[in-house]
């Protein structure tokens, strides 16, 4: 069931959460003036989304505001904010995809150590011995593919180097076929 938000809300750019309320009886809030919403952190001091109370149902602000100006969001799908920040829930910030691809506009995630996404280590035993691996990986057709350099045979920043190159040409070569890697992916927090 879709919700008609423009009785209740006005899109206003110079609201923090880009939302007035319009159609609230609440004596506290001002109709046309008091900004809806809240802009929340998480314990560890980093950003929530935005979200606003109505009735007993809580909304994200940005999924709100997608759908005043697009209607109802198609099952499946998400709204993207481009630059990453949560709380920019400008109109033109937004975009509607399918979740499969949100972590292609994703920097890089604060727990990584190799410092580079979809970059890494790997270590196998063998039989004479243990082999150290850098290897990178990227997901193509809904797969994860991936290539491995010997750390014996390169050394261990050629291998690293190695790994990185071969995961920026898959990336530069997915785009070219549509897959929509944007220049946030993967760059640093």
């Amino acid at each position: 069931m879709s919700i008609d938000w423009s009785k209740y809300f006005k899109y206003d750019e110079n609201s923090p959460t880009c939302l007035l309320w319009i159609g609230s009886t609440s004596y506290r809030i001002k109709n046309g003036i008091t900004p809806a919403g809240s802009l929340k952190f998480k314990k560890s001091g980093e950003r929530r989304y935005a979200h606003v109370q109505l009735g007993d149902n809580v909304t994200l602000v940005h999924r709100i505001i997608w759908e005043m100006f697009n209607g109802e969001i198609p099952k499946g799908m998400i709204i993207d904010h481009k630059d990453g920040d949560t709380w920019n829930n400008k109109l033109e910030n937004l975009r509607c995809i399918k979740q499969e691809l949100n972590p292609r506009n994703a920097r890089m995630r604060k727990d990584n150590t190799s410092g580079s996404t979809g970059v890494g280590w790997h270590t196998a035993r063998k039989k004479n011995g243990v082999r150290t691996y850098a290897y990178a990986s990227i997901e193509q057709d809904g797969k994860a593919v991936s290539s491995h350099f010997n750390v014996d045979k390169y050394g261990l920043l050629p291998a690293y180097k190695l790994a990185w190159l071969w995961r920026q040409e898959k990336l530069q070569e997915l785009n070219l076929s549509g897959a929509g890697y944007t220049e946030r992916h993967g760059k640093g927090v």
